[in-house]
């Protein structure tokens, strides 16, 4: 597609620059027994998926808060620590990832409203699909020592992100579930990057989800959109009250023919189709435009001009309401025993009911 044609996809991302990479603490005050999860809060530790637990006991270790993971688990368990919604602390966090004060974060701005997201680690198993293994916590770690060297990478002044979405339109992605181009984008946009990540094409997506996250704050009827591996909440521009209703499993492609419980839709990438790409964006995807013909071709119509505020580019309640069209989200499947493996791609639909009581005001996009 064009140059003009890619313009209307990065309305919501004008002005908005990754500042700087650093450990939350630096950021935000979070209390030291917090630990930030996707998607709205639970309802109790009970209802917390084996993922979560064991990216959150992960965490307590890398943190050196324990040594052993079952000691962790129990911590977490008898609320020693607190598992709390990330988007209320201003955090974005994928899948099952959980995030404290000591994890090392993009800070990502417009000079106003900013959001966090975590770095993470490369192929599964992974922390982020529920990995309890050694070696995924070893690769957490890491992450400090590319933290460090990203932070020296970064040109004076920020990096804006438009250009690295527009590249990745451009070259077939979705900026969601297909990010090579987008992850070869922001590579190149850096002085000397490490070689480690040329092949972690995954790495750029928790940027476009701060990204988007900074969008939907600043502009759109929708603040806050997540799910929690059992529901799917949002937050109206207006107040942050968590609307949920009980969330989907991904459908899509699976990856094996094994019979695997595959969790709840889980995540906070959900804002990065909030804010008009991944699943609103398939168009520029071959890839995912294939997948879902192959396996939901019911999904392939296009329906994003019945989903979009043609001003901001962002899903918007009134259409949403008024068309009763139902946003969709790319995600992972994740398996809900916390193998740490990922199952398939896949989506869910939401159901546009979760956004049928909006007050008036809701349905009015914030200034920008």
């Amino acid at each position: 597609m064009s140059e003009q044609t890619v313009t209307p996809w990065l309305v919501p991302f004008k002005g908005i620059e990754l500042d700087s990479i650093g450990q939350l603490s630096q950021y935000v005050n979070l209390p030291a027994d917090h630990l930030l999860h996707a998607g709205p809060p639970y309802g109790g530790v009970s209802e917390i998926p084996q993922p979560v637990l064991n990216a959150a006991a992960q965490i307590l270790i890398v943190d050196g808060k324990t040594e052993s993971l079952d000691h962790a688990l129990y911590l977490i368990r008898s609320s020693h620590f607190k598992l709390k919604a990330a988007q209320s602390y201003g955090v974005v966090t994928p899948l099952a990832q959980v995030v404290s004060a000591h994890s090392w974060v993009f800070k990502v701005s417009d000079g106003q409203e900013t959001a966090y997201a975590p770095l993470v680690e490369s192929a599964p198993p992974a922390v982020r699909f529920g990995s309890s293994s050694l070696a995924s916590r070893d690769a957490l770690g890491a992450l400090k020592s590319i933290a460090i060297e990203l932070n020296h990478c970064l040109p004076q002044g920020g990096l804006p992100i438009a250009p690295l979405i527009a590249a990745g339109l451009k070259g077939g992605d979705d900026c969601h579930a297909v990010t090579a181009a987008t992850h070869t984008a922001f590579l190149n946009a850096l002085r000397q990057p490490p070689e480690s990540l040329w092949t972690h094409y995954g790495f750029v997506l928790p940027i476009i989800m701060a990204a988007s996250a900074v969008a939907l704050r600043r502009a759109g009827t929708i603040r806050a959109i997540g799910c929690n591996g059992v529901n799917i909440g949002w937050q109206s521009a207006s107040e942050p009250i968590w609307h949920q209703q009980e969330a989907a499993i991904p459908v899509g492609e699976t990856f094996s023919t094994e019979t695997t419980s595959v969790l709840r839709a889980i995540g906070d990438s959900a804002v990065i189709d909030f804010a008009g790409l991944g699943a609103q964006a398939l168009a520029w995807s071959p890839q995912m435009s294939r997948i879902w013909q192959d396996y939901l071709p019911h999904m392939t119509a296009h329906k994003r001009a019945r989903l979009i505020d043609p001003k901001t580019g962002l899903v918007c309640i009134r259409p949403v309401v008024l068309h009763g069209t139902a946003p969709r989200i790319h995600l992972a499947m994740v398996d809900a025993c916390g193998a740490g493996n990922i199952l398939g791609r896949g989506v869910v639909e939401v159901d546009p009911d979760l956004f049928s009581d909006c007050a008036p005001a809701d349905c009015a996009p914030a200034a920008s």
